[in-house]
């Protein structure tokens, strides 16, 4: 495997179990979040003359904090996303 292969499954190992890495920072219970998404496009312009399908990858990471009270809940989440396709590409 190589190691930008081995890199992202680490990252993403370390994102997926969000109970075990949460943390307190304050009054907010912060949690790392990570999201993997595949889908297909049959036209990734919306062009109808030039109609181009593809495959794409959407890697998302972020944090997510939340406060709770008796009667309130505060949720902020922010996350950074890569969408990769697999032939269309600059």
């Amino acid at each position: 495997m190589r190691f930008r292969n081995k890199f992202i499954v680490g990252v993403l190992s370390f994102f997926l179990a969000p109970a075990v890495y949460s943390f307190e920072l304050g009054s907010f219970e912060v949690t790392p979040v990570a999201t993997v998404k595949e889908q297909f496009d049959d036209n990734i312009t919306s062009d109808h003359t030039d109609v181009l399908s593809d495959f794409s990858t959407l890697l998302s990471l972020g944090l997510e904090g939340v406060r709770e009270t008796k009667t309130e809940t505060l949720k902020i989440a922010g996350s950074i996303d890569q969408e990769i396709f697999t032939k269309e590409h600059d």
